[in-house]
């Protein structure tokens, strides 16, 4: 399903980074050779995605659970950050809960949006703690709240966080993250009509408010 999930996003990319090549090609010519590139260089990854996709297909069977069910959106979110956390070498408990079980029809976008945040906690915690992610509905909204006991953010940093290129990560080379990750989220969250509020104190809890039709 993830797999499937980024060849969609795959072709997205490749068709918006030729149209900004096209875009450049008559205004800036070293411009539209990048973007060219990039829009090539996707559409390689579009292809061996394929391949991998075409192949796992054939020699495996798979129990599929219902990927619009909220509560099965969950199981997929934790179950790949529990195999995230184990590769960094975390002990993180995960801990979920939802008031009412319901079909969503933006299945996609709510996986982005949830591994996007939960990835971030894993990563914020240093060697073990936990992750508590709940989906409530309350009157005619949906409040998603994902929290985790990592080393928090800064106050003065609550204002910048959801900025593109705003990071507190960096590689063994010491090369930050594009830091695009927040920025992604609260772009998915406004497509919704949604709103998006971060607080960090012992612990830093994300709260999602987002109409419950959009999402319905």
């Amino acid at each position: 399903m993830y797999l499937k999930k980024s060849m969609d996003h795959i072709e997205q990319i490749t068709a918006s980074s030729f149209e900004l090549y096209k875009a450049l090609k008559p205004l800036d010519h070293n411009l539209s050779t990048k973007a060219l590139y990039i829009s090539q260089e996707i559409h390689e990854v579009k292809k061996d995605s394929q391949r991998i996709y075409s192949g796992l297909s054939k020699i495996t069977t798979t129990k599929n659970l219902d990927a619009h069910l909220v509560s099965n959106l969950l199981q997929y979110v934790i179950q790949g950050n529990k195999k995230y956390s184990t590769y960094l070498n975390k002990n993180i408990e995960f801990k979920m809960t939802y008031s009412s079980d319901f079909y969503t029809k933006e299945p996609i976008a709510l996986l982005a949006l949830l591994n996007n945040l939960v990835a971030n906690a894993v990563e914020a915690i240093e060697e073990q703690g936990s992750i508590f992610i709940s989906i409530n509905l309350q009157r005619d909204e949906t409040v998603i709240e994902v929290e985790d006991t990592g080393v928090g953010i800064p106050k003065t940093m609550l204002p910048v966080i959801f900025d593109a290129g705003y990071t507190t990560k960096f590689n063994d080379e010491g090369k930050a993250s594009t830091g695009i990750g927040l920025s992604h989220v609260q772009s998915i969250v406004e497509k919704f009509e949604g709103t998006i509020v971060a607080e960090s104190d012992q612990a830093t809890k994300f709260t999602i408010t987002i109409p419950t039709n959009n999402l319905q």
